[in-house]
């Protein structure tokens, strides 16, 4: 209709309805609806209504459509930026997360080798101890303090529910124990949620089950 009533439509590139024309192409590239965009296309068809329902040969109205659809595009552009930014570390975070976990995984493995635990204990330490490690190996690798510590408290506590056959070991673990409970204790204090609560009370039970029976042996 605008074309029908201004013939400089086609020859005059700069044309304020052309230029509102290419702005809503460019508004579409690139776009694929999801969850956090389903507003976009409302709003540049509010625009367009606006637009049907006042025609007009006023340049006036075409330029300040024209303003409209620079900054929904301007401002949807930003905020695609900013989700992307933020999908982009939280898809790092997340790999990040995987790989401490392998490496906590590994270690674990690599010390059930030389002192093989209980099955009700290595389950409990597989999902708590290997969590306190992959945050420890997050914070500075292998040669973090927090992760050298924690495979040494798993050493000894491994130990600890080895049976005992000399006297001196009796004694060493009567002496050692309480220290290493308290590390242990420690190291597991962060989690307290509902389910961590609950496991660890049946955990250090346990244990005392397993040193029970390592003494008396």
């Amino acid at each position: 209709k605008v074309a029908v009533r201004d013939n400089k439509f086609f020859s005059k590139k700069q044309h304020p309805a052309r230029r509102c024309l290419d702005c809503l192409a460019e508004a579409w590239l690139g776009w694929h609806a999801d969850a956090h965009n389903s507003h976009y296309p409302v709003k540049l068809a509010s625009i367009i209504d606006a637009i049907v329902d006042d025609l007009s040969e006023e340049v006036a109205i075409y330029e300040n459509t024209l303003k409209q659809l620079t900054e929904v595009i301007e401002k949807e552009t930003a905020l695609a930026k900013t989700r992307a930014e933020e999908e982009a570390k939280a898809k790092y975070e997340k790999e990040r997360a995987e790989l401490c976990m392998l490496m906590a995984k590994k270690a674990l493995k690599k010390h059930y080798e030389r002192t093989p635990p209980p099955d009700d204990i290595r389950a409990f330490l597989d999902v708590w101890w290997a969590k306190l490690l992959a945050e420890s190996y997050a914070q500075g690798g292998e040669a973090s303090l927090h992760w050298r510590a924690g495979l040494s408290t798993l050493d000894v506590l491994l130990w600890s529910i080895q049976p005992k056959t000399t006297i001196e070991s009796r004694n060493h673990l009567v002496k050692m124990l309480p220290r290493t409970l308290k590390q242990v204790e420690a190291g597991l204090r962060r989690y307290n949620e509902e389910n961590a609560v609950a496991e660890k009370t049946k955990f250090f039970n346990t244990l005392m089950v397993y040193h029970a029976e390592a003494l008396k042996q």
